[in-house]
């Protein structure tokens, strides 16, 4: 499936290196369909079984598509377990200019000063 998010406005992919506000990602169970056999792993409709938060400021040193492999973990009591692995891209549309991109270490020395701000 293809998602789409709509960005802060007019921003430079620069503005955009200071927007840290994460994707968040939330897996819901949908339940099996009346009269399945019981599935151990089925929790139920409507149950949470992983919310993730995805740094998505990745891409703005790509000029194309970034892939993305993340796994998914469990909340709860099963916030050890692995829920899955989600395979995708990530790509910033439009692309801009190619003069705008921001190095790959720009972007990471950005993203790690913010968590250690969040740490302390």
């Amino acid at each position: 499936e293809t998602l789409f998010f709509e960005l802060p406005e007019g921003g430079s992919r620069t503005s955009m290196l200071t927007h840290a506000v994460p994707l968040h990602l939330i897996l819901l169970c949908k339940g099996s369909p009346a009269g399945c056999s019981e599935d151990p792993w089925d929790a139920g409709a409507g149950t949470v079984l992983c919310s993730h938060s995805l740094e998505w400021r990745h891409c703005l040193s790509a000029a194309g598509p970034q892939k993305l492999i993340v796994e998914l973990q469990g909340v709860g009591r099963r916030r050890q377990l692995s829920v899955g692995v989600l395979h995708g891209d990530i790509e910033l549309r439009p692309v801009g200019s190619l003069g705008g991109m921001l190095s790959e270490s720009g972007v990471t020395a950005q993203v790690y000063a913010e968590e250690q701000r969040r740490t302390d």
